[in-house]
C-alpha cells in the first residue's frame, strides 16, 4: 500500500511539474505575439553623440496593411 501511495504522490507531482511548466509569462505571451505580427530590427543606431550610441527596436508589419475603401 505504501508502495501505491509513493507512485502516486510521484505521478501527481511530476504532472503538477509539466503543467507548472507549461504556463508562459506574461512578457512570454507578448513576444510570441509580436513575433507573429512583426519582424523585429533590434538596437538600430539612430544617434551617436559624445560616444554615445542612441539605439532603438523598429517594429515592421509582417502583412501589408489592407486597403482601406471609401
Amino acid at each position: 500500500m505504501a508502495r501505491l501511495r509513493l507512485w502516486l504522490v510521484s505521478i501527481m507531482l511530476f504532472g503538477w511539474a509539466v503543467a507548472l511548466h507549461a504556463q508562459l509569462s506574461d512578457a512570454q505571451k507578448v513576444a510570441v505575439l509580436v513575433s507573429d505580427h512583426f519582424d523585429v530590427e533590434v538596437n538600430v543606431t539612430y544617434k551617436i553623440a559624445s560616444n554615445y550610441q542612441a539605439k532603438l527596436d523598429v517594429y515592421h508589419p509582417n502583412k501589408p496593411p489592407a486597403r482601406l475603401r471609401w
